[in-house]
């Protein structure tokens, strides 16, 4: 039961963090770079790495913060699904150039923000 706790209350705060950023960055159509996801998926991309790899420096020592930073705050914040339809809704929008930017931008910044996090374990 500890365990579920510890991801429900990282996954509690990771998702409202998700909304306030959005609040702070709204869409203002569309048609244009959803930079509110963009920042929660990159973030919370650079926490998991920066996790990830004090983890693997010392095994068996973090299982509570990977649960509740990993599993729930990261979880919470990331999203997956938002990310696919905004970049589904540019397409659908004819922004076929704005979507691909967008697709492949994200996907190689929050590769990038885990590996410069997790690099910085080593």
């Amino acid at each position: 039961m500890d365990k579920l706790i510890l991801v429900f209350l990282g996954g509690g705060f990771g998702s409202v963090l998700r909304y306030w950023i959005g609040t702070l960055l709204p869409r203002t159509g569309n048609d244009s770079w959803p930079w509110s996801t963009f920042l929660a998926n990159v973030v919370a991309s650079a926490i998991l790495g920066f996790l990830a790899g004090l983890i693997l420096m010392r095994p068996g020592q973090f299982e509570r913060e990977r649960l509740l930073l990993g599993v729930g705050f990261c979880g919470g914040l990331s999203t997956f699904s938002t990310f696919s339809l905004e970049g589904f809704e540019l397409i659908r929008n004819g922004q076929i150039p704005l979507a691909v930017a967008y697709l492949v931008v994200t996907t190689l910044a929050c590769l990038l923000a885990c590996w410069a996090a997790w690099s910085v374990q080593r």
